[in-house]
């Protein structure tokens, strides 16, 4: 199948979803109007206000239908949406990325002149080495206070007023949480940086090993693969294979349909549904 033709069936699929999505809206809008206007006469009990039965009536019965509807032609959408591919536009790797291809390709024997750079290589990966145990830690240990803080009955509030002791709450557990995720946007900034450096000596490395081999020198390669880095390339393909989001997908639309479906039989949903219509009726004021 071209992938002219797939463009036409997505382009195509994704009008009438817009349509009726539209229809869905002029629904909830048509039947809200008809609630304001109808007055006592209206063909539901209770016509002119916006009483929860009247809500849930039109709800169920008025807008149930083509909300079924919208849901699977949504459905619907996501096969056709892995069925019909189109190629995505390819864009300009990331300089991590590009630095641990080229890696694999280093020679870690090398001549005088060159160990410098070497050395500056080495010298950040352990660095990054350092900087992600840490990070690592802290985020732990964050997790593992807040985690505990919240797990002691004695810490939640017992008065009536819990506003003022929630803040308390909130202060106490905010600056472990703010520190690790500083401390992990700050080794993310840090990583961008050491590749852009480690990438710099790494082509030098590369075009002085290239140079070697053109003139006859035997090269050799003595990197050492660790139980870390053989762990790293197994998950770094795992993550970036093709069918790794594909499989994501699955499996996160499994796990809201059982979801779904547990509610509905547990009757979540109608509580959910009464809940819904009583904040909209008692406290925002539909209308």
């Amino acid at each position: 199948m071209t992938e002219k033709t797939c463009k036409k069936v997505r382009l195509i699929y994704g009008c009438a979803l817009s349509v009726i999505t539209l229809i869905l809206g002029a629904f909830l809008i048509w039947q809200t109007l008809e609630i304001y206007l109808s007055g006592r006469t209206g063909p539901f009990s209770g016509g002119g206000a916006f009483t929860q039965g009247e809500v849930e009536m039109r709800l169920l019965y008025m807008i149930s239908p083509v909300f079924l509807i919208w849901f699977a032609m949504a459905v619907v959408g996501f096969i056709l949406f892995e069925i019909f591919t189109v190629s995505t536009q390819k864009t300009k790797p990331d300089v991590r990325y590009t630095l641990a291809r080229l890696k694999k390709r280093l020679n870690y024997t090398v001549a005088e002149n060159l160990q410098t750079s070497l050395n500056t290589v080495k010298r950040e990966q352990l660095i990054l080495k350092i900087l992600r145990i840490c990070c690592g830690a802290l985020c732990a240990a964050a997790a593992v206070y807040a985690i505990v803080y919240l797990c002691i009955p004695s810490n939640f509030p017992a008065a009536e007023n819990k506003t003022i002791p929630i803040f308390d709450m909130i202060k106490r557990v905010t600056p472990f949480v703010a520190a690790a995720f500083a401390v992990c946007c700050g080794v993310a900034v840090y990583e961008s940086i050491s590749a852009k450096k480690q990438l710099r000596e790494v082509n030098k490395l590369l075009s002085a090993q290239r140079a070697a081999k053109a003139e006859g020198v035997p090269v050799t390669q003595t990197q050492s693969i660790t139980l870390y880095n053989k762990l790293y390339n197994k998950f770094s393909f795992i993550i970036h294979s093709k069918y790794f989001l594909l499989a994501m997908r699955i499996t996160v639309g499994c796990l809201c349909a059982v979801f779904i479906i547990l509610g509905i039989f547990n009757g979540s949903m109608r509580d959910m549904l009464v809940k819904a219509i009583k904040i909209c009726t008692e406290c925002i004021g539909l209308g």
